[in-house]
């Protein structure tokens, strides 16, 4: 079955202390995968089409976890865990968009991208790994706070994986960033709030 990795966080200073984390789309859907420190050469970590070849067999099934490390006769093996994955839990728009299903546009960062939504070009911002999940909570509740405001994009609707809320859409604006000379203007603005 075709794999495509689709966000990975690998440190590259310590690939042998730290486990390396992937999140793969495996057919119809998402896995995430944490390969354990030692499991494979720290040069092929942060390359994709270097590791796919090496990953072990990916059991079939709807899990959507798994550790791979090797066992006892030194094979990598995969471990499919029965967790449940942390979502956004600030829930407000009605809108559901299936996170795999908008074409991109433009790789921003690596949990940013410009994507092709209702026929324009919107901003989709996901947590790729549990440990991103607060800092999206709080940028959710940020939208949600000053929508109506006039102060920000609007949010379009939240980003899906099945049915685990992981992000978020946000119209696109064209501009620069604000900078020491518009200190005042910010102010202004957030004071009007």
């Amino acid at each position: 079955m075709a794999q495509e990795v689709l966000s990975m966080d690998v440190d590259t200073l310590h690939p042998d202390v730290e486990e390396s984390l992937y999140r793969l789309h495996v057919g119809s859907q998402v896995k995430y995968i944490t390969i354990e420190p030692g499991t494979f050469p720290s040069d092929i970590l942060p390359f994709p089409m270097d590791l796919l070849p090496l990953l072990p067999h990916l059991p079939p099934g709807n899990w959507v976890e798994a550790r791979v490390a090797r066992d006892s006769s030194g094979n990598p093996t995969a471990q499919p865990t029965n967790t449940t994955l942390p979502e956004v839990r600030e829930q407000w728009h009605f809108n559901r968009v299936d996170a795999l299903s908008l074409p991109f546009v433009q790789i921003m960062t690596p949990r940013v991208r410009v994507v092709q939504y209702a026929s324009r070009p919107v901003v989709s911002k996901i947590a790729r790994f549990y440990f991103e999940i607060p800092r999206m909570e709080r940028e959710t509740a940020a939208y949600r706070a000053i929508k109506g405001c006039g102060v920000g994009p609007e949010l379009l609707g939240h980003m899906v994986e099945g049915d685990r809320v992981i992000g978020f859409l946000i119209e696109q604006l064209h501009g620069r960033p604000a900078g020491p000379e518009d200190l005042q203007g910010c102010r202004n603005v957030v004071m009007s709030l």
